[in-house]
């Protein structure tokens, strides 16, 4: 699912222009990125947390030359899916 889709379903779902979802969505997408920006860690009770981790600088190979490249230090986004989401992902999966 996409910005666009889910604007979408907000437009639907609620009385709402076309032009005030797409400025919700936005916010709510501004907010997480500058508080994952700022070293916050950001939760959304019953779907998920997000985090920033720092992973270790590490050597690997170029598959094209077959030569060793150092890879430096640097920040992922780590997502970890909350319980209610993962019930409700399993109990599909089970159907």
């Amino acid at each position: 699912m996409n910005k666009k889709q889910i604007t979408t379903e907000l437009q639907k779902a609620n009385p709402l222009t076309m032009k005030e979802a797409k400025f919700i969505v936005e916010t709510v997408f501004k907010a997480i990125t500058e508080g994952l920006l700022k070293g916050k860690r950001t939760e959304i009770r019953g779907f998920g947390s997000l985090c920033i981790r720092q992973r270790k600088p590490r050597a690997a190979r170029n598959p094209k030359t077959n030569t060793n490249i150092a890879i430096g230090e640097r920040s992922v986004v780590y997502f970890r899916a909350g319980k209610e989401l993962l019930n409700k992902v399993n109990k599909k999966k089970a159907a």
